[in-house]
């Protein structure tokens, strides 16, 4: 493939941004107050809470739908932030994303089960079937339609201090946001916010707040932001190849998308992967990085011939990745056949593919 420099160019942009700190430090308040003026007065905010309904405490301030999580798996909040974009939110509060690390159901309680999972209780192996969760979750803000601000509670430590009349009192500190390590290279913006609600720019690409120190920051703090954001071009939108067009008949019923369980009970079934959750997205069409999942066995020649051969599949024949629990089955069996002996794997990933299409312009059982 030929690779060509163009000239870079800054675009209008999606806002990712973090407020970490310890309780009371204002997180929740002070990434309403942000999300309401980036929504602006026509704008919708959605909240995905995770704090036992602690942002309607604010519901007399601020205008927002809320969505409360009970448990708190990676998965979980993908399918919060998919719903959102889909009832046409403009701007995500995610309040808070440390429980999708401690939280129940969260990456470290997956950690825990698939350890005990591992021969020989290895925990450093047990790592490969949840780090992509933990992923899965990073790409769906990274790539979402929507601004994203989300909170982080801090680890505690106490410190004495002496106030301005020398009495020593306790004070409580805030340390690294709870979370995986580097999470914060992920954002544009993180601000660190302390019990005095002061907030410190810690990180940032808008150069306007760099480094900056505000206390109780509202609306007109952020107006730099959101200018900084609206500044550049248009960024083109990505297009997808045209789908193939399936030939239709008056005699042929309409196939309809498989429920979630159908899909992974095939794929539990049927592709040799350790987590289906992972090849369920895969299939859907969610990234096409992720494919390579799927045949976690195979040679990397054979993997790259059936990537090429299934991203082709889901791009241009399944439009939308809607599924039949039948194509399901036959692209589950394809993935899991060996590629025989003697044969290139590319030829054979192309022949497999060639049978799907062709079946594909069959009626389905769904």
């Amino acid at each position: 493939m030929a690779m060509q420099f163009t000239r870079a160019t800054k675009t209008k942009i999606k806002l990712r941004m973090a407020l970490d700190g310890p309780s009371g430090a204002g997180k929740t308040y002070t990434g309403l107050a942000f999300a309401t003026a980036l929504a602006g007065p026509n704008g919708k905010v959605a909240v995905i809470d995770t704090e036992r309904g602690s942002a309607k405490k604010y519901a007399d301030l601020f205008t927002f739908d809320v969505l409360e999580l009970n448990t708190f798996a990676p998965t979980l909040y993908v399918e919060a932030i998919k719903a959102a974009e889909s009832a046409g939110y403009d701007v995500i509060l995610i309040d808070s994303l440390s429980h999708a690390w401690e939280g129940e159901g969260g990456v470290l309680e997956q950690h825990e089960q698939a350890t005990l999972r591992e021969p020989g209780h290895n925990s450093y192996t047990a790592w490969r079937s949840v780090t992509p969760e933990h992923r899965k979750l990073v790409d769906a803000m990274l790539s979402s339609k929507c601004h994203i601000i989300g909170t982080m509670r801090s680890k505690m430590e106490y410190a004495q201090v002496e106030d301005e009349r020398g009495k020593r009192t306790v004070k409580k500190l805030g340390m690294a946001p709870i979370q995986r390590q580097g999470m914060e290279y992920e954002f544009d913006i993180v601000a660190d916010m302390d019990v005095d609600h002061n907030m410190i720019v810690s990180k940032s690409r808008c150069f306007a707040v760099a480094d900056a120190v505000e206390k109780k920051p509202g609306a007109a703090w952020f107006s730099n932001v959101i200018t900084w954001l609206d500044d550049g071009v248009v960024a083109p939108v990505a297009t997808m190849p045209p789908a193939i067009v399936q030939p239709t008949s008056a005699t042929v019923k309409p196939q309809r998308p498989a429920a979630p369980e159908t899909v992974k009970g095939w794929l539990l079934t049927k592709i040799k992967d350790s987590d289906p959750t992972i090849a369920v997205d895969g299939l859907r069409g969610a990234t096409v990085g992720s494919l390579h999942m799927l045949f976690p066995e195979d040679d990397a020649e054979t993997k790259a011939a059936k990537r090429h051969a299934l991203t082709t599949y889901i791009f241009g024949v399944a439009e939308s990745a809607k599924l039949t629990a039948a194509q399901c089955q036959a692209l589950a069996a394809w993935a899991t056949t060996p590629t025989p002996t003697g044969v290139k794997a590319n030829e054979f990933a192309k022949a497999e593919a060639a049978k799907i299409i062709e079946s594909l312009a069959q009626p389905a059982q769904a």
